[in-house]
């Protein structure tokens, strides 16, 4: 027990490479080179070696059955290690419970990449897993499984899965954030990215995922109570981006059941589900399907409901072939066909939006010489090329069809959200007057908002106002601008600014330009609907913001208010030189907002920002003041971002932080100080300069001052960081070092740093780190 073993080379054993068995607990096995031995790299065999900690080796070598093989032992964490070309698998767990596999890099293994077989409780995430001849990860028959931020890619080169589930007793198995993608064999055949492979298999999610480039994304063949959500699914190279169907073995064919697809996005290929009961398909986006494919289908299906979908351009939009269930209250739009009936099909087809397709609207099918007996009614079918198709007689007497308009409609549909935080804002048509709809939306529309203005505020913002509406039915505003005053561009997302609560005052702040601005206001919807009403558009206003004369991106000769609008629109590669603020005058030099770099704000790494009176002269008087807000800079999931010359205060929480697995950052010569505010003790302190995240690495921090802070650096979880040449003064800790959800700091660097007057450490070495 408790042994290190660190920085050894091991290779060319007839046996194993490293051997723990019995009682071997809580020991450290890092930085070796282990490679090239007859049996496994590291083998943990016994159900008592347990709590031991794999970190940062390199394990490889083609006669290496397994790079590492945990056999009944629990509690191990296995992390930064480097496992490739093995002759089997990269990491295999039998019956082996509570392990963690964490940041590891995971490839060119001839069989699977993670092995996981009759275990328990297991986390993977935060992994790179690629190049694998098989899957790139395997479960069968396990429990509790975690699956969480790996990136899966390039395996299958013989053939497999990017993830694949199966096994008689395997259940809750949660797969998130993960990104999928290339599975293509040495033949160049297509693979999916999760593929579930047994009837027996239950209760899975699969939530906020991303998939491209697979034979099909996701395939459940057998599998009940499987929950698909929030996911992005595009560029599919087969015919499917979800399928749900049946699984054979042994001749016996089982059927998935009770499956629920949710708030998905899927582009270019649809979804798919044949047999099997009571699935559900509700709040997906699903649009541009080519090549004869349908946006949703549903093969005899049972009891299944297709509801609140947003389907759009697409070849077919939604069909019930043999099926019986109800397609109730979704948008289906600028189709070839909107809504296809076929076989014996049965159930409701109700409240829905059906319009602009350019075939026909509703189409009833024979199939094998029946036709389907559905009930069609209280839908809006306006617009199409042909409303309804039929070869038989029906009664859609209760569905409106346009010819009763007093006024105008306009359809309203989008998607707003990046790819794995889906949200779809579902609000069909806007009501400009009332008309008479038999049910299924509310007729009572809100008046259109009066009295609206815009109006410049120090030339960096722009305040809007206007009355507020006492209707007890309202439930927002909604706030649209533009760059010219059509307001029919309003329909495109980006224009679309925020979703707000009914107040009368709403601050934006925009760059230099001309800006249009419209207000519209929501009423709540109809009792047992999902509609609203939006009004229409308020009278528009515009404003001329004049260009800013203290932030100057010199790469691409654009000057800005304020360094968010600079970085907003900047471009890989560039530098932004920050001046005093309120120059040329000799203005206030502080610059009060609370800075972000992430995808959020910008796709541009390797950015440059330079105070300019530090550039010129060493002064550091540019001063960015977070007035009490979180952080004051955040820099999440970029590369190389450098920042110089600043001093940096007031922040409730950090003055700068780098998270998300931010790398390559370069923090220099800024004085970050009195980022302490409403700290009472408990939970994590602020920090002036905050590394956190397992896959944060190459950060430096150097020729920086720090006094006043709760703790004046840290990095939790990261590796191969920086803290140099830096002089630490009067705060409760100078430097600290610690884990991140279990992965601990290591192989970072701190050196030549002054560290004086801490009412506390100096240096603090906190849990896990090495």
């Amino acid at each position: 027990n408790n042994y290190i073993m660190n920085n050894n080379r091991i290779y060319k054993n007839n046996g194993y490479g490293i051997y723990l068995i019995n009682s071997a607990e809580s020991n450290i096995i890092s930085s070796n080179q282990i490679y090239s031995n007859n049996f496994f790299g590291i083998y943990i065999d016994s159900d008592t070696a347990d709590n031991n900690y794999i970190l940062a080796n390199e394990i490889f070598g083609t006669n290496q059955n397994n790079g590492i093989y945990i056999n009944y032992a629990d509690n191990n964490i296995i992390s930064s290690n480097s496992i490739y070309n093995i002759k089997q698998h990269g990491i295999y767990f039998y019956s082996a419970n509570s392990n963690k596999v964490i940041n590891n890099r995971i490839y060119s293994c001839k069989e699977d990449g993670i092995r996981v077989n009759s275990s328990t409780n297991l986390k993977i995430f935060d992994n790179k897993i690629y190049s694998n001849y098989n899957n790139g990860i395997w479960l069968n028959n396990n429990r509790l499984i975690s699956v969480s931020n790996n990136r899966i890619h390039h395996c299958c080169l013989n053939w497999g899965a990017g993830l694949q589930v199966l096994g008689t007793n395997t259940k809750d198995i949660y797969i998130k954030n993960n990104i999928l993608y290339s599975n293509i064999s040495e033949s160049g055949s297509y693979y999916p990215g999760i593929l579930i492979q047994d009837g027996t298999v239950t209760n899975i999610l699969i939530y906020s995922n991303e998939f491209y480039s697979l034979s099909v994304g996701i395939i459940n063949e057998g599998a009940d109570f499987v929950k698909i959500e929030k996911n992005y699914l595009h560029d599919i190279e087969g015919d499917i981006a979800v399928f749900i169907g049946t699984n054979w073995s042994g001749g016996f064919e089982s059927y998935a059941n009770f499956n629920f697809i949710t708030n998905n996005y899927v582009y270019h290929r649809g979804i798919d589900v044949e047999w099997g009961k009571g699935h559900k398909i509700i709040g997906n986006l699903v649009r541009d399907i080519k090549t004869n494919l349908v946006g949703i289908r549903v093969y005899n299906v049972s009891n299944f409901l297709i509801k609140y979908n947003n389907v759009r351009k697409n070849i077919f939009g939604i069909q019930n072939n043999s099926g019986n269930g109800d397609i109730f209250y979704n948008s289906v739009i600028s189709n070839g066909n909107g809504i296809i009936l076929s076989g014996k099909a049965s159930g409701d087809v109700k409240f829905n939006f059906v319009s602009l397709n350019t075939n026909d609207g509703v189409i009833i099918w024979q199939d094998n010489g029946f036709f389907p007996d559905v009930k069609i009614r209280k839908n809006i079918i306006i617009f199409n090329n042909r409303n309804f198709s039929t070869g038989i007689s029906y009664d859609v007497s209760t569905n409106w069809w346009g010819s009763s308009v007093k006024g105008y409609i306009q359809s309203k549909f989008g998607y707003y959200g990046p790819p794995g935080s889906i949200t779809i804002d579902f609000e069909p048509y806007r009501l400009w007057h009332k008309f008479d709809l038999t049910e299924g939306a509310d007729t009572e529309s809100l008046p259109t908002v009066t009295g609206f203005t815009a109006t410049v505020v120090n030339n960096t913002n722009v305040n809007l106002k206007w009355n507020k509406l006492t209707s007890s039915d309202l439930a927002y505003y909604v706030v649209y601008r533009a760059l010219n005053g059509d307001y029919g561009i309003l329909e495109h997302k980006t224009n679309y600014i925020l979703t707000i609560t009914a107040n009368t005052n709403y601050t934006y702040k925009p760059v230099g330009g001309v800006y249009y601005y419209w207000v519209t206001a929501v009423d709540k919807p109809s009792p047992n609907t999902f509609w609203s009403n939006e009004s229409w558009y308020s009278k528009m206003q515009s404003v001329t913001i004049g260009t800013g004369t203290n932030v100057h991106n010199i790469t691409q000769n654009k000057w800005y208010w304020t360094i968010q609008s600079a970085i907003n629109e900047a471009n890989t590669g560039d530098t932004i030189l920050v001046y005093p603020y309120g120059y040329p005058d000799s203005g206030s030099k502080v610059y009060q907002e609370s800075i972000e770099i992430s995808t959020n704000t910008t796709s541009a790494s390797n950015i440059k920002i330079i105070a300019t009176n530090w550039q010129g002269s060493g002064v550091i008087d540019t001063v960015i003041d977070g007035s009490g807000n979180a952080s004051a800079i955040k820099v999440l999931a970029k590369r190389r971002i450098e920042i110089h010359g600043f001093k940096i205060k007031n922040n409730t929480w950090d003055g700068i932080e780098i998270k998300e697995g931010s790398s390559g950052n370069i923090i220099s010569h800024n004085i970050i100080y009195s980022n302490n505010n409403s700290w009472l003790g408990g939970g994590m302190p602020p920090i002036g300069i905050l590394v956190q995240g397992s896959l944060c690495s190459n950060n430096s921090i150097a020729s920086n001052q720090f006094y006043n802070n709760i703790v004046d650096s840290a990095i939790l979880g990261g590796y191969n960081n920086s803290i140099f040449s830096n002089r630490f003064n009067s705060s409760f800790e100078g430097i600290a070092l610690a884990d991140d959800s279990g992965v601990g700091a290591h192989k970072n660097i701190v050196k030549n740093n002054i560290i004086y007057n801490m009412s506390k450490n100096g240096i603090g070495f906190h849990s896990l780190a090495s």
